[in-house]
């Protein structure tokens, strides 16, 4: 709000106000110019010219009158409202007059109405920032930021007292600061209108705010984005192993202050369930951006979609963000120049900067198989918490995940050679059984490690990771460690 107020006190000729909370935005123009020599009027393509707080003064409406018998567009009609000479000191907001720059003529007709003398302001509100090159130069583009927690606190006490509702929760609301504060920042990331629906709704079914509600409404947002889904903690199986990245990931999500952590190993090894159940276990909302889905074929479109997307992700905080095998989303970014004009290494480099400057709301866990295809900048210290090595699992925990998935799918448990399984390898094994009706020394027969396939590649991967990166899962020794020191504690 400050900034427009600045931009419109310094006579601006011409505001792009990129949102879409029109009457938001209208309001807080209205707020500005509420003791102010100039004047708001507002233009849409079903409403015309209007006054806001009443009607036109004779004035104008005259020069409405005149302009719109010699206009042969409607669109027309506000740029030469502003050009009139009995028309001065006003500031005139367009309404979504992105979709009519779409011809010579009005931008023409626009930059003429920029450059008027009258001391007339032209503020466009707009959700899209379509702004034709003619006119960039004179415009000044603001992003109208989402509602405060001081805004969506007000909201909140507005709609109380217009709503019937139990004078206990009323009082309650009206005298308790942190509940009220507690409502308003869950509703962060929303607009006031998508805030106050479900507070509406919350009201009607409940007769009080249940805080769940309005995460309900943020979960709206992903759902109208196409790279994004939110995951069911209840369709998540059991991560058996990986003791240290589980431990440690935990405690930097619960610390607050938490950035990330990429999780780097072999397919199949438990990357992608661990980084989907660290949600089951903080109780946070896992939402996985799908990359792939980012990029458009048109000019500047998967610029917009991750900035898109990365908004909506913020807005869902506090929130943990899972993006599986990120290498290969991101595949061919060092040649991007040459193979897509560079809209690979634009879209990574706007992830990037959003690493770096995200709110400590937003946990981001990363999983990759190969990471020798993407920039240094990438995993260099401070863009991550830890960076793990998820390696093939060990003896005890293979044991522990063939237990497991032979209780959940009713396969008589066996004791066999899984050595250079991963852990999708043992379900597949188990879930093959279960299929056959044999035996899992039958349904062996059937798998084929990926190990036997891609032996060297993969030694080599291990070499370098171990050396590099983190271990996932605690070694033997310091298992055997913890279990002594837990017997001398008794």
């Amino acid at each position: 709000m400050e900034k427009i107020k600045e931009y419109i006190k310094a006579d601006t000729p011409c505001i792009w106000i990129n949102t879409h909370e029109y009457s938001r935005c209208l309001k807080i123009l209205n707020d500005i110019l509420k003791d102010d020599i100039k004047k708001l009027r507002i233009w849409s393509i079903t409403k015309g010219i209007y006054n806001p707080d009443g009607e036109l003064n004779e004035n104008e409406k005259a020069a409405v009158e005149v302009i719109s018998q010699k206009v042969y567009e409607e669109m027309l009609l506000p740029l030469e409202f502003a050009l009139h000479e009995d028309i001065s000191n006003t500031v005139i907001a367009l309404l979504d007059f992105h979709r009519f720059i779409d011809n010579p003529y009005t931008i023409r007709k626009l930059l003429d109405a920029i450059e008027n003398v009258n001391f007339n302001q032209i503020v466009i509100i707009s959700p899209k920032p379509d702004i034709p090159v003619e006119i960039e130069k004179y415009v000044t583009l603001i992003e109208l930021p989402l509602p405060s927690v001081e805004e969506l606190e007000k909201k909140l006490l507005e709609i109380i007292e217009s709503t019937y509702v139990d004078d206990d929760f009323k009082n309650r609301l009206k005298n308790d600061e942190l509940y009220r504060k507690n409502l308003a920042n869950a509703g962060r990331g929303l607009t006031l209108l998508e805030f106050e629906e479900a507070v509406a709704l919350s009201l009607k079914n409940k007769n009080f705010i249940d805080i769940n509600d309005i995460f309900e409404q943020k979960k709206q947002l992903v759902k109208k984005n196409s790279a994004l889904e939110i995951l069911d903690p209840k369709d998540i199986d059991e991560v058996k192993g990986l003791d240290r990245a589980k431990e440690y990931i935990t405690k930097a999500i619960k610390s607050g202050i938490g950035k990330g952590s990429l999780l780097v190993g072999i397919p199949g090894t438990g990357k992608s369930l661990l980084a989907k159940q660290i949600g089951k276990l903080t109780g946070l909302p896992t939402v996985v951006l799908n990359i792939g889905q980012i990029f458009g074929s048109l000019l500047g479109e998967s610029e917009s979609k991750i900035n898109n997307a990365l908004k909506t992700i913020e807005a869902m905080a506090p929130c943990i963000l899972f993006i599986d095998e990120i290498d290969k989303g991101l595949a061919g970014v060092l040649s991007s120049n040459k193979t897509d004009g560079g809209t690979t290494a634009r879209v990574f480099g706007k992830i990037l900067t959003w690493l770096n400057d995200k709110n400590t709301g937003v946990y981001v866990i990363a999983t990759a198989n190969d990471i020798s295809n993407l920039p240094p900048e990438f995993i260099r210290s401070g863009r991550w918490n830890w960076i793990f090595f998820v390696d093939f699992p060990s003896k005890e925990e293979r044991e522990e995940i063939l237990k497991y998935y032979c209780e959940k799918y009713g396969v008589p448990y066996e004791e066999i050679n899984t050595e250079g399984y991963t852990g999708a390898e043992i379900k597949a094994l188990v879930e093959n059984a279960y299929i056959l009706n044999c035996s899992l020394k039958e349904a062996l027969e059937a798998i084929v490690p990926i190990y036997h396939t891609r032996k060297e590649e993969i030694e080599e991967l291990r070499k370098n990771a171990r050396r590099k990166f983190i271990p996932a899962s605690y070694s033997k020794e310091h298992k055997n460690h913890k279990r002594k020191r837990l017997i001398n504690n008794v």
